[in-house]
């Protein structure tokens, strides 16, 4: 069968509309992670998520609507940034739930919402400022990615060590997805 842009949108879109319950909760349905999330009704919502993400957005649109972005440089929204967002560090190596998880959490709202103003305010041509936003985007993901090994850790505890292909956890979104995974005994 020959190579389709289409069908490879098409299946791009498929797997989005499949882990799209993920995209609100990218923990596991299992019971090790149940103080990770929010439950609303049938939905579940990272904590991390539900602080981070608003903060940003209202932070953004609050220097948007004072002016703020007209009285401050580039430069101190991308220094005050990296301040605010180092907060994130401290939940790398301390475990914790609950005031203070959430605190570092808005902090680093705050902090992505002064980078972005930062990005978007150097006196360069928006493709570039649009190439340095991907890039720091990137940054934060492999700073991210510090999260995934924890994951890993906590979930090599439970009885299915770790085999996202048989946890029960992932049961939902391997079916959604149409992942089969290795046979058993893997």
């Amino acid at each position: 069968m020959a190579y389709s842009e289409w069908r490879e949108l098409k299946k791009g879109l498929k797997y989005l509309k499949a882990s799209y319950p993920y995209l609100l909760s990218h923990h596991p349905l299992c019971r090790y992670y149940d103080g990770d999330v929010l439950h609303v009704g049938k939905w579940r919502v990272c904590w991390g998520c539900i602080v981070t993400y608003p903060t940003m957005l209202c932070a953004i649109a609050a220097i948007v609507v004072l002016g703020l972005h007209h009285e401050l440089s580039w430069w101190q929204f991308m220094l005050s940034g990296l301040v605010l967002g180092s907060f994130e560090l401290i939940s790398l190596w301390r475990k914790g739930r609950g005031l203070r998880h959430r605190t570092i959490k808005f902090f680093l709202g705050l902090g992505l919402a002064s980078m972005t103003i930062g990005v978007f305010s150097i006196p360069v041509h928006l493709v570039f400022r649009m190439l340095i936003f991907i890039q720091l985007y990137i940054v934060a993901g492999m700073l991210g990615s510090f999260r995934i090994v924890k994951m890993e850790k906590k979930c090599r505890r439970c009885p299915w060590k770790g085999n996202w292909f048989r946890c029960p956890g992932f049961r939902e979104l391997n079916e959604r997805l149409g992942g089969e995974g290795p046979r058993s005994g893997s």
